[in-house]
């Protein structure tokens, strides 16, 4: 997102807010498949204009009020906090994580890869199966706690 609004203004030195706006209407939509509809695009496309404008005249007040307000809302992490990115965890994920079935677009959707259980507990074992005279196996439901 920010590379296609860096890449706006370069473009275009002219660009305004309206431009801003309607660039961030289009990634959330098409990127994110996201219809803002509250107009919050507006006052976010202001700031970045604003923020472009001050930068190239080297002036960096509203950045640095906008860095100090995020580090009183606790910003700043901690440092044994390991950041991962969300393109670190799309790589991570094994073709066993996506569903079999497709959504109503017929696009594949992403499962979450099952939990491990703690390695504190072990493992019950489970009683081997009941096979009838038929050889039909006795499917046991879990009990409920």
């Amino acid at each position: 997102m920010a590379g296609a609004i860096a890449t706006l203004f370069e473009e275009r030195p002219d660009t305004d807010t309206d431009d801003v706006a309607d660039m961030l209407l289009q990634i959330m939509e098409e990127e994110f498949e996201v219809v803002v509809e509250d107009n919050s695009e507006d006052p976010v496309a202001e700031l970045i204009v604003k923020i472009w404008s001050e930068t190239r005249e080297s002036a960096f007040g509203t950045v640095e009020r906008l860095w100090e307000r995020w580090k009183e809302k606790g910003g700043e992490r901690a440092p044994d906090v390991k950041v991962v990115s969300r393109e670190d965890e799309v790589d991570s994920v094994d073709e066993e994580d996506w569903d079999e079935d497709a959504d109503e677009d017929g696009d594949q959707m992403m499962v979450d890869a099952p939990v491990e259980e703690s390695s504190t507990q072990p493992k019950k074992e489970k009683p081997p199966a009941e096979i009838d005279e038929d050889g039909f196996t006795k499917v046991v439901g879990k009990k409920r706690r």
